[in-house]
């Protein structure tokens, strides 16, 4: 089950241990443990180049770059009756969680996250690392047109 919040997953096993491979997965390991962190993740998440799986159609096997116009059609996953699309946060996170050669397309994070809040669908984030985040819809929505950055007021 994965959580929406972030947040350490409970390990598969003790020897696979969450090594930050760039700035974006050293934030995530931070925001898990300090909510004041996650406003610069999200900004990096958003300038940052994310990994996704892709159907190859006409491409040769192996690693995309995406460009702008270019039609990919992006695997998704179902979890607990839920049509998401994983993304990762590097192309180890990628590696770790498909278990035979597959083709991935790189592409920048406000790019993906815009495709993603356009389609209704969820994505979730390193789904077989230790640190990863579920976003809904409408949270990639929010971090598109930066909503999700506005201060909320609450009547107590």
């Amino acid at each position: 089950m994965f959580s929406k919040l972030f947040g350490k997953k409970p390990a598969h096993s003790e020897s696979k241990k969450f090594f930050p491979e760039n700035r974006l997965e050293a934030l995530l390991m931070q925001a898990a443990n300090d909510p004041g962190v996650r406003p610069e993740f999200y900004k990096e998440l958003l300038a940052a180049d994310l990994f996704v799986l892709i159907v190859p159609g006409d491409r040769p096997h192996g690693r995309y770059v995406a460009q702008e116009g270019d039609t990919l059609s992006i695997k998704g996953i179902n979890v607990e009756g839920r049509k998401l699309i994983p993304i990762f946060t590097s192309e180890r996170r990628l590696r770790e969680y498909i278990e035979a050669q597959d083709n991935l397309a790189q592409l920048n994070g406000r790019v993906l996250l815009s495709m993603i809040a356009a389609q209704n669908d969820g994505a979730v984030l390193n789904p077989a690392s230790s640190f990863g985040k579920e976003f809904t819809q409408q949270e990639a929505a929010s971090l598109i047109d930066g909503s999700i950055f506005q201060a909320k007021q609450q009547v107590l």
